[in-house]
C-alpha cells in the first residue's frame, strides 16, 4: 500500500490544532480508522486523539502525552 507520510502528518496536525477536525476525520476514515495510517505511531496518536475527543477530554499536549505513555 502506498505511503504518504506528509499526508498522515497533515491530518494528525489538523486534528491536534482543531478539535472539530477530529470529528470530520473520523467521518472520512470511518471504515478504516487508525488502519488508514501506515506508521504505527501515527495510528497510536490517532487512537488517542479520537478517544479524548469521544470522552470530551482536554486536547493539550500534557494529556495527549500522558495517554500515549499510558498505552
Amino acid at each position: 500500500m502506498p505511503q504518504d507520510l506528509e499526508a498522515e502528518r497533515a491530518v494528525l496536525g489538523a486534528m491536534l490544532q482543531e478539535k472539530e477536525a477530529i470529528g470530520e476525520v473520523v467521518r472520512v476514515l470511518r471504515d478504516a480508522g487508525a488502519a488508514a495510517f501506515q506508521v504505527e505511531r501515527h495510528q497510536q496518536l490517532y487512537d488517542v486523539l479520537v478517544k479524548l475527543y469521544v470522552d470530551d477530554q482536554p486536547m493539550d499536549g500534557v494529556v495527549i502525552k500522558d495517554e500515549l505513555v499510558r498505552r
